[in-house]
Formats: C-alpha cells, structure tokens, sequence
C-alpha cells in the first residue's frame, strides 16, 4: 500500500505500515516521538465470481484490550461505482 496517497484532512492524523512498529505486546507498550493513539486494519477484499460483490474486515484498536471490528459487504451500483451495502459488527474488546 502507498501510504503517501492516504490523505485526511487532520494534519495530526498520520498512516503508518505495521512493519514499521514492534510486534506482539511491544506494540502496545512502546514509547513513541508521536502521539500514538491506535492500530486500524483490513484485509484484502474477496469478490464474487462476477466482480459485483465483495467482502472485506476491518479492525481498529486503541489498547491491548479495546477495539472492535467489522465486515463489509461492498458492490458495484447502477454506474459501476463501488459502494459499501451492509456494515456488520464482528468483535469488540
């Protein structure tokens, strides 16, 4: 992923790849020169056979034990445009 096309319009608000910070309870427990404030993901999206319909999950977590997740269901409307159809919650901690 090109972290340089992410764009937000907080100026405070910055992507960074997970490789780029400790793993396992390091993560959580690292002391950063930013502020740090959570971990978002998402996997990759798995289509229908057709391409008119996919699926993704999504995360973010703010502590070692907060954070929730979800599953997106996406599809193509009228225009070929994708957009999200259904949002379920999956997990929270």
């Amino acid at each position: 992923m090109d972290f340089e096309k992410l764009k937000s319009n907080n100026e405070k608000l910055k992507f960074k790849p997970m490789s780029e910070f400790p793993e396992r309870r390091e993560f959580w427990t690292t002391e950063y020169d930013f502020n740090f404030q959570g971990s978002m993901s998402f996997t990759r999206i798995l289509f229908d056979q057709t391409k008119s319909f996919g699926v993704l999950n999504a995360g973010f977590t703010k502590g070692r034990l907060n954070g929730s997740g979800c599953r997106i269901f996406i599809k193509k409307d009228e225009n070929g445009n994708w957009k999200i159809d259904k949002i379920e919650g999956t997990w929270v901690s």
